[in-house]
């Protein structure tokens, strides 16, 4: 398990605050959405897509 810069671990508790990221198809940028999803720690939407709907199945 590593961590982030504040020292704690990367896999944190499921209700714990978190980003959600993207590239912006504009300017190329990453995009980081708060979220609160049951991952518990920063992922992409296909990441979540993936995990929670049939689609990753």
């Amino acid at each position: 398990m590593s961590t982030i810069p504040s020292g704690r671990p990367t896999q944190q508790v499921a209700d714990a605050s978190h980003f959600e990221q993207s590239i912006s198809g504009v300017t190329g940028e990453l995009i980081r959405i708060e979220c609160d999803c049951p991952i518990g720690e920063d992922h992409t939407y296909a990441d979540w897509l993936a995990r929670f709907t049939r689609a990753g199945f």
